[in-house]
């Protein structure tokens, strides 16, 4: 049985050099990875999403 590998680039470098089998993919390196955990804790990353804006939550739930 012959199953072709599927490659997915390092989502932080977007090197093509990641490896499944290792304990950090997709990640291509431990550097990418607590670079790009980083990014999500410092809010450097957004989701799109419908803005929230306090006050007229407020209003349309009374």
């Amino acid at each position: 049985m012959n199953l072709k590998r599927k490659i997915i680039p390092c989502p932080f470098c977007k090197d093509k050099n990641s490896d499944p089998m290792s304990g950090i993919w997709p990640f291509c390196s431990e550097r990418c990875k607590l670079s790009d955990i980083g990014e999500w804790t410092s809010e450097g990353y957004t989701i799109a999403g419908r803005a929230s804006n306090t006050e007229s939550d407020e209003q349309e739930n009374s």
